[in-house]
């Protein structure tokens, strides 16, 4: 059958070809001109015969088996047209006819709104006597049909969420439809939907197909689902990090930054959630979480929920139960995971203790969640005695004990009783009452003074709030009538009171304790009692 379709050089496209191969140029081949002139072409053509179309090169290459043999493809969307295609020819970037094809039998092309739509390729096969000079211009902005590709490409998409076409389209817009789809999409799930001049091309994807949103977000099919596989660089954005456009090594200096896993802390003080991207589904998928908490953790039970994936414990060396401020608003800290718990790392609990003697203020460490309190009041003073009576006593403060919650960072003032004075020479006055001791929740009431009326001992001092409430003692009797004519301060919880004396000068010494009476054959002023105390350990 003798050959009725054709492509020759034009006798322009040999002279040029020939000044290239002579003087080291190149011809540079830019578009494909179409046309419907009858006209059998010879060669000596410097224009198509009746050009209706020129077209962007979408393709190139070589024939195989034809090493100068190269090819050139235009390709023609639904809209284009309606013509019948007979000729065509190459164009050069002088706008020179370069060579010339012929179509027998011609090709005709209609448009959509004929009723029957066509898309496709023109291709011209030219001989040249080397491809070496021959230099083709390809238009990158040519948007070609995804269903005139024999494999689909990895693509970028506008949304894998949009369940009714858009009204608006531009041709080559794609989108992923999801399950739940209206209109041309609806029973279309999974499928891959571009937009075409003749409409919506739905297009079934293999597994391994790729697509990526215009946030960074990349989607891999894997068993038919399309599954989330990172958005590394937006992550690292979101979390503070920068990094220059040119580093090379990317991925070591993500690794580094820790950026995928340093999240804020929400939900509440102590059942907090976490939102890493992308998200985990298993706690076997994390070992470290780097959480700036919202908030202060109040004392006992401290969860967390990474992802909606359900609350699991966080724990301190082993215990569940956290003190309160373990975790403070703001402050960075390192949760281990393994697999059902997450572990606060490197946390050590606070130790001390602490003694208030006079009034103060005790700030709460961090980290102590209760302390063991001790608060006892002052002791009362003790009576004076004349050269040939003795004096009564007075009694030891109250003492209450136990553990108390506190928060860190808060101020705790302390009230602290003053001893009792003694009671001046020679029955003069009374000894004054202890004053009571007062401290997050507890007290310790200060011993009675001794009573010049009727020579009575004061009593002991009363306590309340604590797990243990202790009385003081009462003061001990004085003796009338020999050479011992007084006696001892009542005892504290902290031990006896104050020892009679030949002479009392100072107030006793043991917290809490209460003043003695003095004896001897010179009147007297009786002892003070001992100022109270407050002692705490955590």
């Amino acid at each position: 059958m003798a050959q009725t379709s054709f492509a020759l050089l034009t006798n322009l496209g040999r002279a040029k070809e020939a000044a290239a191969l002579a003087g080291g140029t190149a011809v540079v081949i830019t578009n494909i001109a179409i046309g419907d002139g009858v006209t059998v072409p010879s060669g000596g053509e410097t224009a198509l015969y009746h050009e209706v179309a020129r077209k962007a090169i979408s393709g190139s290459g070589t024939v195989v088996g034809s090493s100068n043999v190269a090819y050139f493809d235009a390709y023609l969307a639904a809209g284009d047209g309606p013509y019948t295609i007979r000729e065509a020819g190459l164009i050069d970037s002088a706008g020179d006819l370069i060579a010339i094809a012929y179509y027998d039998p011609p090709i005709n092309k209609p448009v959509p709104s004929s009723g029957q739509t066509v898309e496709g390729t023109v291709r011209l096969e030219v001989a040249f006597s080397n491809l070496a000079n021959i230099a083709i211009t390809i238009d990158p902005a040519i948007k070609v049909a995804l269903q005139r590709l024999s494999r689909l490409p990895w693509i970028p998409i506008l949304s894998m969420t949009t369940t009714a076409p858009p009204g608006s389209p531009v041709v080559g817009d794609c989108y992923l439809v999801p399950t739940g789809a209206s209109g041309s999409w609806s029973g279309q799930a999974g499928k891959v939907a571009e937009f075409t001049t003749a409409g919506w091309a739905l297009l079934p994807p293999p597994d391994g197909h790729g697509v990526g949103l215009p946030d960074g977000s990349v989607y891999v099919r894997i068993g038919g689902t399309y599954v989330k596989r990172g958005k590394v660089e937006q992550t690292i954005v979101k979390a503070g990090f920068t990094f220059a456009a040119a580093n090379q090594d990317q991925l070591a200096v993500a690794v580094r930054s820790f950026a995928l896993n340093y999240v804020a802390g929400g939900g509440t003080a102590n059942a907090i959630t976490a939102t890493l991207d992308p998200p985990i589904t298993s706690y076997s998928q994390i070992r470290a979480l780097f959480l700036v908490p919202g908030s202060s953790n109040n004392a006992g039970s401290v969860t967390i929920n990474v992802n909606g994936i359900g609350a699991i414990p966080v724990k301190s060396r082993g215990a569940t139960l956290l003190p309160a401020a373990t975790l403070l608003a703001g402050v960075p800290v390192v949760l281990l995971f393994d697999g059902t718990s997450a572990h606060l790392d490197g946390y050590v609990p606070q130790n001390g203790e602490a003694a208030f003697y006079v009034s103060g203020n005790w700030t709460c460490p961090v980290g102590v969640a209760q302390v063991y309190q001790i608060v006892t009041g002052g002791g009362g003073g003790g009576l004076g005695c004349s050269a040939s009576q003795g004096g009564a006593t007075g009694g030891g403060g109250g003492t209450a004990m136990g553990f108390k919650p506190v928060t860190p960072g808060s101020v705790y003032p302390a009230a602290i009783g003053a001893g009792g004075a003694g009671g001046a020479i020679n029955l003069g006055s009374n000894g004054s009452a202890g004053g009571s001791t007062t401290f997050n929740g507890m007290q310790g009431n200060g011993g009675g003074g001794a009573n010049l009326s009727g020579i009575v001992n004061g009593a002991g001092g009363l306590a309340s709030g604590g797990t243990l409430n202790i009385s003081g003692s009462d003061g001990m009797d004085g003796v009338t009538g020999s050479s011992d004519w007084a006696g001892n301060g009542g005892g504290s919880w902290w031990g006896t009171g104050q020892s009679s004396g030949v002479t009392t000068v100072g107030p006793a010494a043991i917290p809490g304790s209460g003043g003695a009476s003095a004896y001897g054959t010179t009147a007297r002023a009786g002892g003070a009692g001992a100022d109270g105390i407050v002692y705490l350990r955590w």
